[in-house]
């Protein structure tokens, strides 16, 4: 079973064009989870180091016309205990984790399903499962 990562704007919002990105090994062997992201039918497999945001190495045609969404708004990373994600302490917009504000310069740590918003106008299902 894969992970997914959803992401879900308002209506009429500008929609991505297809992709599909391939998994990476983490440092020092291979993931024992995958983090998966699932875009309007787009589905991207998240590699360490990709970033979400207008300026990002995922989906970054799908935010690019969300104004409140940063150029590098979150960074997800796998490490020896597994996925996380980091926001820069630049991101000055709202950025919640299940629904609490995400420390800026603080990795989380991502280990089944979570709720990811970014800003006020965007929404993403995270979730991280066993390969």
């Amino acid at each position: 079973r894969l992970g997914a990562l959803v992401i879900r704007r308002h209506p009429g919002a500008h929609q991505p064009e297809s992709a599909t990105l391939s998994a990476q090994a983490a440092p020092g062997g291979e993931p024992t989870t995958v983090l998966q992201a699932v875009i309007d039918g787009a589905t991207y497999q998240l590699r360490p180091g990709d970033v979400l945001g207008r300026e990002g190495t995922v989906a970054k045609d799908y935010f690019a016309d969300i104004g409140t969404v940063s150029r590098a708004h979150v960074r997800v990373d796998y490490r020896k205990d597994g996925w996380c994600l980091l926001v820069p302490r630049a991101v000055r917009n709202v950025t919640k984790l299940d629904g609490r504000e995400v420390p800026r310069d603080d990795p989380q740590p991502l280990r089944a399903s979570h709720k990811l918003q970014l800003s006020t106008r965007c929404e993403i299902h995270l979730e991280v499962a066993r390969q």
